[in-house]
C-alpha cells in the first residue's frame, strides 16, 4: 500500500481496492501498440484478482456519434456535464480493461492518479447501455452484468 501525508501530517494509506465502484479514475495507461503510457480516464466497475476492472472513457466521440448502433451501447456525457469530463465523453462498456492495483498504487505514489465521483444515476445508465448494446456478445453482456449488479 502506498502512503501519503494528510493535512495534519499523519500517514494516510492508499489502497486501490478501496476505490468505490463507478468512480472515474485518471491514471497513466499504455495500450499494447503505444510506446509510453498516457493519462486516461476509466470507470471502475469492480475489483478482482488484484485489479480494478474498468471500462474506458473516450473523448474521441465521432465514431459513436456517426454509428447509432455503437452509440446505443454507450453512456454519453456532454462537455462539463460532469466535472471530470471537461470535453464531450463516451463511456464504452464493451471496452473492459483490468488495471493492476499495483500500477494504480505506483501511479498514486508519483501523484498521477485522480479519482472522481459520477452522478448517482450512472449505474442505471450503464445497465441500460449494456442492455441496448449491439456490439456486446451474450457472454460479454452477462460478464458485465455480473460486475455491475
Amino acid at each position: 500500500m502506498s502512503t501519503s501525508k494528510g493535512h495534519s501530517g499523519q500517514q494516510l494509506t492508499f489502497d486501490p481496492a478501496n476505490i468505490p465502484r463507478f468512480s472515474v479514475i485518471r491514471v497513466p495507461y499504455k495500450f499494447d501498440e503505444e510506446l509510453i503510457p498516457l493519462s486516461r480516464l476509466f470507470v471502475v466497475l469492480a475489483h478482482a484478482g488484484g485489479c480494478a476492472i474498468c471500462i474506458k472513457a473516450t473523448t474521441k466521440t465521432s465514431l459513436y456519434k456517426n454509428n447509432p448502433s455503437q452509440m446505443a451501447g454507450c453512456i454519453h456525457f456532454q462537455a462539463g456535464e460532469v466535472l471530470c469530463f471537461p470535453e464531450e465523453t463516451i463511456i464504452q462498456p464493451d471496452n473492459q480493461i483490468p488495471i493492476e492495483h499495483s500500477h494504480i498504487r505506483d501511479s498514486h505514489i508519483r501523484d498521477q492518479v485522480q479519482i472522481h465521483t459520477l452522478p448517482s444515476d450512472f449505474p442505471a445508465k450503464l445497465r441500460e447501455a449494456v442492455r441496448k448494446s449491439e456490439t456486446l456478445t451474450g457472454r460479454e453482456r452477462k460478464r458485465i452484468e455480473s460486475l455491475i449488479t
